[in-house]
C-alpha cells in the first residue's frame, strides 16, 4: 500500500523547511511521472495498466500545480480561497517553485499512463527509457530556463 496524500504532503512541507534552514537558496519541486505495467513494451495506451496509487499521484500532481497551497504552514486544499493561503514562490512557502515534468510524460486523456505520441518513452513502467529522458530533459530547459 502506497502513502497517502496527507503524509506525502506533511513529509514533503517538512523535506522543503530543512532545505531552506540547511541554506538551500530555491528549492524546487517536479510534479510527479506516470507509474504503469504493460503488455506491449508502453507503444500503445490500451496495452497500459497504471499502478494502484495513480489517483494519489494525480492529487498530489494537483496541488502541486495549485502551488503546493499551505495555511499555516501546512497543507491546504487544492483551489483554497483562504487569504492566509502562500503558495510556492510566496513570501512564507519553503518552495521556489514547481516544476511541471509529468505533462510531457503523461498521457493527457488516461492519467496514469505514458503517452505514445511520441514513441515508447515508459522504460520499465516507473522511470523513462532514454527517449522519455530526452523528452523530460526538454521539459526541464523550457521549465528552468527563467530560474537560471
Amino acid at each position: 500500500m502506497g502513502t497517502g496524500l496527507t503524509t506525502l504532503q506533511a513529509t514533503a512541507v517538512k523535506f522543503w523547511n530543512q532545505c531552506k534552514a540547511a541554506g538551500a537558496a530555491r528549492v524546487l519541486q517536479t510534479t510527479t511521472l506516470p507509474q504503469a505495467a504493460s503488455t506491449d513494451g508502453f507503444t500503445t495506451l490500451a496495452g497500459q495498466t497504471p499502478v494502484a496509487s495513480t489517483l494519489t499521484r494525480q492529487a498530489w500532481n494537483a496541488w502541486l500545480r495549485d502551488g503546493a497551497p499551505l495555511a499555516s504552514g501546512t497543507p491546504a486544499a487544492v483551489g483554497t480561497a483562504d487569504p492566509a493561503a502562500v503558495r510556492a514562490g510566496q513570501s512564507g512557502h519553503p518552495l521556489h517553485a514547481v516544476v511541471e515534468v509529468a505533462q510531457a510524460v503523461e498521457d493527457p486523456a488516461e492519467p496514469g499512463k505514458w503517452r505514445v505520441d511520441k514513441g515508447p518513452i515508459g522504460g520499465d513502467g516507473t522511470h523513462p527509457n532514454a527517449l522519455g529522458h530526452k523528452v523530460l530533459g526538454e521539459a526541464l530547459t523550457t521549465a528552468l530556463g527563467p530560474h537560471t
